[in-house]
């Protein structure tokens, strides 16, 4: 029993064993106890740490082995807009040749009512401003004539002074876009002849005392003076109001080509023949192959009347 004591009590009081380093070093408890509140932990398992963290090297977070760099972007195989041809606005300005057929039947009530069918031509320049889609157009008529469709040598004529006093008229109208082909409009536009002081809802002059009445062709008779060849022949002086309405089926940058509308009103103030002085009334022919037309050529160079009623043949052949 004494035995055992003694081995217990050399083992508590004198060392305890311990590997540093290389080296087997030995200290009392106490030296034991001091080194552990010193460096927290067992001096040999804390030297395998260090030496297990000293041959361990953990990669950096931002560098992973084999890492794919390639950046994966969707190409825009389409061409950019700025790249798509756009097409411009047909440029329509400048000066304009344009010949307006009026297919016209005409109804005349005297003692018995009477129908004329007749085909009336007017010439005009044109002088077209333009920006973008918008057009200001000046209208400087040229030349009128009316024939019977039957008979070409009967018709009426009129006063040099007709055309050549005759208001330039002004208007806006447009081209635009319509599936997929250009588009030349002129809105309605009212010319009153004979007569001054007019709106399109005014009611027209019936006495020739009138003070909205005056001599526009200088011819010293009133109003407008109409040379009518027509079944009875004699003159008529006459207010006459009108509209037109212009669309193209034709547009390029040379010729412009279309439909037109048109409504006529005339009142005879006297005439040279009691006969001639009776009511009428022209409107449109709705038949077939009698619609009111227009053809517009673009001229190269500044132009007069005469020059457009003596080159009609050519310029208007289409």
């Amino acid at each position: 029993m004494m035995k055992y004591f003694i081995i217990l009590l050399i083992t508590s009081f004198l060392m305890v064993s311990c590997q540093i380093g290389d080296e087997t070093q030995f200290m009392t408890e106490e030296e034991y106890q001091q080194w552990l509140a010193e460096h927290g932990s067992n001096p040999v398992t804390d030297k395998d740490t260090e030496t297990s963290d000293k041959d361990s090297v953990t990669a950096p977070d931002n560098e992973t082995e084999d890492l794919d760099t390639t950046i994966e972007t969707d190409e825009d195989t389409e061409t950019p807009d700025e790249d798509i041809p756009v097409e411009k606005t047909p440029d329509i300005s400048g000066i304009w040749a344009q010949l307006q057929i009026q297919h016209t039947i005409t109804k005349v009530t005297s003692i018995i009512t009477t129908t004329q069918n007749t085909l009336t031509n007017r010439l005009m320049i044109r002088r077209i401003e333009q920006n973008g889609e918008s057009l200001k157009i000046a209208t400087e008529m040229c030349y009128v004539e009316v024939q019977t469709e039957d008979n070409p040598d009967q018709g009426v004529t009129f006063e040099p002074g007709y055309w050549a006093n005759a208001t330039v008229f002004e208007e806006d109208s447009t081209i635009s876009k319509v599936d997929g082909n250009w588009l030349f409009h002129q809105p309605v536009r009212w010319e009153f002849h004979g007569m001054k002081d007019m709106v399109p809802g005014d009611a027209m002059p019936k006495d020739k005392n009138d003070s909205r009445v005056y001599d526009e062709d200088e011819d010293g008779n009133i109003g407008v003076t109409f040379h009518n060849t027509i079944i009875l022949s004699g003159d008529m002086y006459v207010v006459q109001r009108g509209s037109f309405e212009l669309t193209s089926t034709t547009l390029t940058e040379n010729h412009i080509d279309g439909n037109l509308k048109w409504t006529e009103e005339q009142i005879v103030l006297d005439a040279s023949s009691s006969v001639l002085k009776a009511a009428r009334t022209s409107y449109m022919n709705p038949a077939s192959g009698k619609e009111s037309v227009f053809y517009s050529t673009k001229l190269d160079h500044d132009v007069d009347c005469q020059y457009i009623i003596d080159n009609q043949n050519t310029l208007f052949q289409r």
